[in-house]
């Protein structure tokens, strides 16, 4: 029994000493608001017209295709983006002084299952997703806890994948 106890106090120890380092991380309803709000955020970036400017999420489509479209100062799509997202977040202060934040959004592709596909399932998930855009400030070990949100939205062939966290109340 002491042994078992000895053994227990380890792996306490080790899980202890890990969850701290990579901080608790819980869902919030505020992150997944503010993520749902700016996707429908027009922007002053347009296709064929002034009258038909498009959003934040239409952008990331935009972006994500490398298709042309008229954006202030010649900038492109992603650049619009990333210039759009880390103005946000620096005045975005849902739980106080924004030490560390993340926003990254990514293209999740449909995967049909086909007998060849379930052999191969070797591959590793995260070659299956591509990167689009990663916003970033500060450093995660700061957190001791994390909260974000996420969101999707759906287009042919996949999902563009939106997820942000940063940390809540004081951090170490």
């Amino acid at each position: 029994i002491l042994i078992i106890m000895i053994i227990g106090t380890i792996f306490l120890g080790i899980w202890l000493r890990a969850s701290k380092q990579t901080g608790v991380y819980a869902e919030s309803a505020e992150m997944n608001n503010f993520l749902s709000a700016s996707l429908s955020q027009t922007t002053e970036c347009y296709k064929d017209s002034l009258s038909d400017l498009k959003s934040l999420g239409k952008l990331i489509d935009y972006c994500y295709r490398n298709q042309p479209i008229f954006c202030p100062n010649n900038e492109n799509a992603c650049d619009y983006l990333n210039k759009t997202y880390s103005s946000m977040l620096t005045r975005f202060k849902p739980a106080g002084i924004l030490s560390y934040y993340k926003l990254k959004i990514y293209f999740k592709p449909y995967v049909e299952d086909t007998e060849e596909e379930t052999e191969t399932q070797e591959t590793d998930v995260a070659e299956t997703f591509r990167s689009i855009i990663e916003v970033q400030q500060g450093r995660v070990s700061s957190c001791s806890i994390k909260i974000g949100g996420t969101n999707s939205i759906n287009t042919e062939g996949g999902d563009f994948m939106i997820s942000f966290e940063t940390c809540e109340g004081k951090t170490e």
